[in-house]
């Protein structure tokens, strides 16, 4: 929104101020389609912490690495009374 956008020069990416504030749906899906463009599971494997399965919540994401990979995010827990 703040006007930073993404350059990738090889293997390598950052941010750039590039634009005027901005929060409009367009601008919005730009940023979606960028991230999801470079977003795949070697770079989640790299960013994510390792959480035992016992201490697992509601968001926590399971993993399968190198590529072609694999994620699922735990978005709902069944408890036992």
């Amino acid at each position: 929104m703040e006007g930073n956008r993404i350059v990738v020069e090889g293997n390598h990416a950052y941010w750039v101020q590039q634009a005027e504030y901005s929060n409009d749906f367009r601008s919005f899906r730009n940023y979606f389609d960028m991230v999801f463009a470079y977003a795949n599971t070697v770079n989640l494997e790299r960013q994510l912490k390792c959480v035992d399965v016992k201490d697992m919540q509601i968001g926590d994401v399971f993993m399968e690495a190198p590529l072609p990979g694999h994620c699922v995010i735990v978005v709902d827990m069944a408890e036992e009374d």
